[in-house]
């Protein structure tokens, strides 16, 4: 292999000639690296993450034997984040897809929506949250098992950044691609028109939900029966996930609302034991405290609902 120095001569890698030492390049070195890795501790409500990252180093430089000349690229799989929020960052966690599912490897990435994995290894779990505010205890998520266990709670959550979550498979294959749908815990209930029959109006009304999921587990994607709910708002880091006071008095002609309550996803449903999410819309009617309940019924992860209201 053949270099063209500085002053436009040649000379072969390995020894330069003599006499133009300074005005060649001795070495082309690239790397990449990024803050090593080292387990750290936040403390965020509701959920732990384990920070870590991992130093990669790659050197190209001239080898006396041309043939053996080479720089290796590691073999990658390509992951697509599917996900139709808005995020701040995202930690993604590697476990390797054995018996014990352990922790490979772990990156926060800044809003992106690719990214990409080394293939080998065999095949790997991928779980990623994004939204976190603070760190994970260290070895907190070492295993595949503690990421499935972690419980997100309601009133602890921002609705302009909802905790968003998922995990997904990948083949140990190069080139291979994988999508990673990531979904929030909170649903959106939204409420349109609402108008009241008949010739007096409901004043001062409010809307609110009762019944609310108080904690679910973040990789949860069926089967949410909550164990404890919420029936007030007054607990909440945003109380207006749960309550809004409306600014004009409900009568028999229709308004628009504008109003979205979030909670989390029940599947209890309105049987006869109760335990399912109830929207209220509470207020004055003929000087005396009114309020009507509106049944929600079975809300699953991923789900809005959206309801005119007429009382």
């Amino acid at each position: 292999m053949m270099k063209r120095g500085l002053n436009g001569k040649t000379f072969s890698c390995g020894r330069p000639p003599e006499g133009i030492l300074p005005q060649i390049l001795k070495m082309v070195m690239c790397s990449l690296l990024t803050s090593p890795f080292k387990p750290s501790c936040l403390h965020a409500p509701g959920a732990c993450v384990l920070f870590t990252a991992v130093t990669v180093l790659n050197v190209a430089s001239c080898n006396r034997d041309p043939g053996l000349q080479s720089m290796k690229h590691p073999q990658e799989t390509t992951v697509h984040i599917n996900c139709p929020y808005p995020y701040g960052h995202i930690d993604v966690f590697i476990y390797s897809d054995t018996l014990s599912r352990p922790l490979q490897s772990h990156m926060r990435l800044a809003g992106k929506k690719f990214f990409a994995i080394d293939a080998d290894g065999g095949d790997k779990l991928i779980a990623a949250i994004a939204n976190v505010e603070g760190e994970f205890r260290e070895n907190a998520l070492a295993t595949f098992a503690q990421i499935e266990g972690i419980t997100a709670s309601y009133s602890t959550e921002n609705p302009d950044a909802p905790l968003l979550s998922g995990y997904t498979s990948a083949r140990a294959a190069a080139g291979s691609t994988c999508e990673l749908t990531l979904l929030p815990l909170l649903c959106p209930v939204e409420t349109g028109r609402i108008s009241i029959s008949g010739d007096a109006a409901l004043t001062d009304p409010v809307i609110s939900l009762e019944g609310v999921n108080g904690q679910a587990r973040l990789m949860q994607s069926e089967g949410f029966h909550p164990t404890s709910t919420l029936e007030s708002a007054r607990s909440l880091r945003y109380p207006q996930m749960m309550e809004r006071p409306l600014d004009f008095d409900v009568g028999n002609s229709p308004r628009e609302t504008g109003v979205t309550l979030w909670c989390y996803p029940n599947e209890t449903g309105d049987g006869p034991a109760g335990g399912g999410t109830v929207l209220i819309v509470s207020g004055m009617l003929r000087g005396q405290d009114t309020s009507f309940r509106i049944p929600l019924g079975i809300i699953r992860r991923g789900t809005k609902v959206s309801l005119d209201i007429s009382l």
